[in-house]
C-alpha cells in the first residue's frame, strides 16, 4: 500500500493503492473516490491539466451520502443555555455534551440517555450548534469542523472517542458493533439497512451491545472501544423488537425529519472500559421473501460499502494507510436476509460461537 500526493496530481489530493484499486481523497472537499480498473489506470498515469478537470467534475457528481465538512468564519458559542446540556461517562472519562438546537436536542436525549453519569467535573466538552443549514462542532471552546446539512454525526463521532480516554485513533466507522461470546462482529450500512434490527435480534440472543452508530478503532491495537447509546429503532421494525425485549413496549416515538424513531436501552452491553477486536464486518441487508445468504467480499468490495454508509471513517488522512490496512486484514460479508432467526444463525457461525468448530469451516468453505 503506497500514500502519495505525485507530481503531476493536484495539491494535497491523496492517491492509494489498496487491494487493485485506487482510492482518491480530496481533503479540501472532504471527498473519497475508489477507481478501478480503466479509470485507475487512467488516473495513474494523468497528466497535471487532465487531473485538476478530472476533480472539478468528481466534486461536481459527488455522492450526497458523503458529508461535505468545511472550515469557516461566524461561528460563536451563545450566550444563553443550551437545550440540552449533560454530562455522560461509561465508566472512564467523564464528558459534557451542550446542544442549542432543539430537535437535535431531543434525540440526543434519548440517544445519550444509557451513558447518562451525576454533575461533577468533566474531562472535556463537547458543544453542537446549527447555523443556516449547517452543523458546527466545538470542543472544549475551540471549534472542529462545520458539517454540510443538520446531523448529530459529528458529535456522536466525537464522544465515541472522547469516553475512551487519551488514545490514537484509526477511525470512527458508522457501525452497529456487538460481542457474541468470544467473538464480535460489526455490522455496517446505510440507515434503513437492518443493521440495527440485526443489532437487536443478536443482543436478544445472547450477545452484548459494544457499540451503536459509532464504532471507535483504536491505531495501535486494531479494538473497537464501547459507545453504548440507546439503540434508534425505525417504525419498521417496532414489532420485532416488541417481541424480542418486552421493556421495548413502553419506549415512546420521536419524528426525525420524516422517519419516527423509538430509541432503546439495551438490556445487555459490553462494560466500559473493556474493548473488543473485530472478527468479522458485515454489511447486512433485509430483503422480503429472500433466503439467507452470505458472500465473502473482496476488501475493496467492502470499502465501497463502507463509504457509501453515511460516513467517512478516518478524519485524520494522516491514519488512511493505517486504517485501510486494519481494514484489509479483517474478514468482511455481505448478507441478506428475510428471517431474522435465519441470519442471527449466520452470524453465529460467522464469529465461531454456539456452533462446533467443523460447522463454521463448512459454513466458510461454502461461501
Amino acid at each position: 500500500m503506497q500514500a502519495a500526493s505525485p507530481a503531476g496530481h493536484p495539491a494535497g489530493l491523496l492517491r492509494l493503492e489498496f487491494d487493485q484499486a485506487l482510492i482518491l481523497r480530496d481533503p479540501g472537499q472532504g471527498l473519497v473516490w475508489l477507481l478501478e480498473g480503466e479509470a485507475a489506470a487512467w488516473w495513474r498515469d494523468a497528466c497535471l491539466d487532465d487531473a485538476a478537470a478530472a476533480i472539478a467534475a468528481l466534486v461536481d457528481n459527488a455522492d450526497s451520502d458523503l458529508p461535505s465538512v468545511r472550515a469557516r468564519d461566524g461561528w460563536r458559542l451563545p450566550a444563553q443555555p443550551a437545550t440540552l446540556d449533560r454530562i455522560l461517562s461509561d465508566g472512564g472519562a467523564r464528558v459534557r455534551v451542550r446542544c442549542w438546537e432543539p430537535r437535535l436536542s431531543a434525540a440526543l436525549d434519548r440517544m445519550l440517555a444509557p451513558l447518562t453519569a451525576p454533575a461533577g467535573p468533566v474531562d472535556r466538552t463537547l458543544d453542537l450548534l446549527v447555523q443556516d443549514g449547517m452543523t458546527g462542532l466545538f470542543e472544549d471552546g475551540a471549534f472542529v469542523s462545520e458539517t454540510g446539512r443538520i446531523a448529530w454525526t459529528p458529535l456522536i463521532r466525537r464522544l465515541a472517542r472522547a469516553l475512551n480516554g487519551e488514545r490514537d485513533w484509526l477511525g470512527v466507522v458508522h457501525a452497529a458493533t456487538v460481542g457474541l461470546g468470544s467473538g464480535t462482529v460489526m455490522l455496517v450500512g446505510k440507515t434503513g439497512s437492518g443493521k440495527t434490527t440485526l443489532a437487536g435480534g443478536l443482543i436478544a440472543h445472547g450477545g452484548a451491545l459494544v457499540a451503536d452508530d459509532a464504532t471507535a478503532i483504536e491505531a495501535e491495537t486494531g479494538l473497537a472501544w464501547p459507545c453504548p447509546l440507546a439503540m434508534g429503532v425505525k417504525a419498521g421494525s417496532w414489532p420485532l423488537f416488541a417481541d424480542l425485549f418486552p421493556g421495548f413496549a413502553a419506549t415512546t416515538a420521536l419524528q426525525a425529519g420524516a422517519r419516527h424513531i423509538r430509541y432503546f436501552e439495551t438490556p445487555r452491553r459490553v462494560a466500559g472500559g473493556v474493548a473488543r477486536r473485530i472478527d468479522a464486518i458485515v454489511f447486512p441487508t433485509w430483503q422480503s421473501g429472500a433466503d439467507v445468504q452470505v458472500a465473502r467480499l473482496r476488501p475493496a468490495e467492502a470499502l465501497k460499502l463502507l463509504s457509501s454508509s453515511g460516513t467517512w471513517p478516518v478524519d485524520d488522512d494522516r491514519r488512511l494507510p493505517d486504517f485501510l490496512a486494519w481494514f484489509k486484514a479483517v474478514p468482511a460479508w455481505r448478507l441478506t436476509y428475510d428471517r431474522l432467526p435465519d441470519a442471527i444463525a449466520a452470524m453465529d457461525i460467522l464469529c465461531g460461537d454456539s456452533v462446533d468448530d467443523a460447522n463454521a469451516r463448512h459454513f466458510r468453505d461454502t461461501v
